[in-house]
């Protein structure tokens, strides 16, 4: 994971990141894509919303450590 500031992006996922993880997108037809990834090590399965460029992210409470 890389985490770069002053970029259209807060985080870019590269090849790296998906060799180790289980990972993969998923779009639906309204135009909405998600990330999903499951951990190698303990196979906790997480799904993380994105958004479209120029529209600030929301937060959403997920009660984990996660965002």
């Amino acid at each position: 994971m890389h985490i770069i500031e002053k970029t259209p992006y807060q985080i870019l996922l590269g090849q790296s990141f998906n060799a180790i993880t289980k990972s993969w997108v998923v779009n639906d037809k309204e135009e909405n894509q998600t990330i999903n990834i499951i951990c190698p090590n303990t196979e906790i399965e997480v799904a993380f919303p994105t958004y479209k460029r120029g529209t600030p992210p929301r937060r959403i409470d997920t009660g984990s450590n996660f965002y």
